[in-house]
């Protein structure tokens, strides 16, 4: 059945029976979604994914889910669409993560630059002998920082082993090299998964 189709009969079925389960009107609403072209169909999953998402935590919630059940996609049609879904928000994620850095790099730049103006403004300071100047709009002065270490040594391994910090880290490629070469392992075993892939 054609959308337009569709449209007319989900008026038509408002229109003369006033008596109309709500759940009819859905169910033709989701037949119509379901006969979209597939951009469309792209286009209102990610509507739904959106909506779903708090804007306060990231979160997306189970209802988004829920409201893509209720759609009743034939298996063919969901993967399809799915897979296209996928692979618009993965080149979203992408571009997002392309700007975090770039975003991140003007950060650092801006504090490095902050960081220059306060230790050249301190050379000031120092060179007047000045410990404190008083404007209309901030107080500047300098105070006692908290006391820091300096090593005296080129590299760490000249530093004491008891006033090292060393990390323990399981390393799942050495317990997989174990276990396939036939090791038997209290805490560990080999286990076989299946993932989905597009292409």
């Amino acid at each position: 059945m054609k959308p337009e189709r569709i449209d007319r009969a989900i008026a038509l079925t408002a229109a003369c029976n006033t008596q109309v389960r709500t759940g009819d009107v859905q169910a033709l609403e989701s037949l119509r979604i379901s006969t979209l072209p597939l951009s469309e169909l792209v286009d209102h999953l990610l509507e739904l994914i959106d909506a779903a998402v708090d804007t306060e935590t990231g979160e997306v919630s189970p209802h988004a889910e829920d409201a893509i059940s209720a759609l009743n996609l034939a298996l063919d049609t969901k993967a399809e669409a799915y897979g296209a879904v996928c692979a618009r928000l993965g080149g979203e994620a992408d571009a997002l993560q392309l700007l975090a850095k770039s975003y991140g790099a003007k950060a650092a730049r801006r504090t490095e630059q902050a960081k220059r103006l306060k230790q050249n403004l301190q050379i000031e300071f120092e060179r007047c002998g000045k410990s404190k100047i008083k404007t209309p709009t901030c107080t500047v002065y300098l105070q006692a920082s908290a006391p820091a270490v300096e090593l005296t040594v080129l590299t760490d391994s000249e530093v004491p082993d008891e006033f090292c910090v060393i990390e323990r880290r399981v390393s799942t490629s050495k317990i997989a090299a174990a276990l396939k070469a036939g090791a038997k392992l209290a805490f560990a075993h080999l286990s076989q998964s299946t993932h989905l892939r597009f292409r």
